[in-house]
């Protein structure tokens, strides 16, 4: 009969030359590295008139939109941050925060610029 003491655990399964192709890993010296050579649009960091405007030009909004979103975000400034719920939390730091960044895509034919 076999007692739970000779059940043998998944550590001692593993295969030796397996474990030690592992611990020769190191990947701090990983040769192929990675990269992602994609241009891409990015705002500037933070919020503010400016990154509102810089946005809605990248997107091409139209004037009625930009000015919706610049009346949306002048309000947003006058607001106070809800403190009804009992929940804690870091605040946001918003200058450290982009915006919008999204990769570039070529126009062809078949593709809107």
């Amino acid at each position: 009969m076999m007692s739970a003491l000779d059940i043998p655990t998944l550590k001692e399964n593993i295969d030796r030359e397996t474990v030690d192709q592992v611990r020769s890993l190191d990947v701090d010296k990983y040769k192929y590295g990675f990269s992602t050579d994609i241009e891409s649009d990015m705002a500037p960091q933070g919020l503010s008139e400016d990154i509102v405007r810089f946005i809605s030009a990248k997107k091409n909004e139209p004037q009625w939109m930009l000015d919706w979103r610049l009346d949306a975000y002048r309000r947003w400034l006058t607001m106070d941050e809800p403190a009804w719920a009992k929940v804690h939390y870091p605040q946001a730091r918003l200058p450290g925060y982009v915006f919008l960044r999204r990769a570039q895509v070529d126009a062809g034919p078949d593709k809107p610029g």
